[in-house]
């Protein structure tokens, strides 16, 4: 059995080798400009996919505690609705306190707006 990895960005499947090969030469170049990233389609520096391959790592290696995906917080809706919050507070614009999380919402009463 030969283990392949699926790149959204060029929507193949590619073997393991070939995968470790290609971050590798990532990421010993770093400021050379590919073709694409491993999750994106336009072009990249290597830094950028040493960048994409640990947040990928951090991430698989996160999916395997035990309470990983359980619980309301986990929820794609909630993720969103907290990444648009503090994206909001940290440019400066107005932010309204019923498009914030409840749990959220005394930690940031002072940058919000009734």
């Amino acid at each position: 059995m030969k283990y392949s990895i699926y790149l959204p960005a060029t929507q193949r499947r590619v073997s393991v080798g070939a995968y470790v090969k290609g971050v590798k030469s990532a990421i010993t170049n770093p400021d050379q400009v590919f073709r694409h990233g491993l999750e994106t389609w336009w072009p990249v520096t290597g830094a950028h996919i040493r960048e994409e391959f640990r947040r990928g790592m951090v991430d698989r290696i996160n999916r395997h505690l035990p309470e990983h995906g359980k619980g309301r917080k986990r929820t794609p809706e909630w993720q969103l609705q907290a990444w648009r919050i503090a994206d909001k507070v940290n440019n400066r614009i107005v932010a309204y306190e019923r498009d914030c999380p409840r749990e959220l919402r005394a930690r940031l009463a002072n940058r919000l707006e009734s």
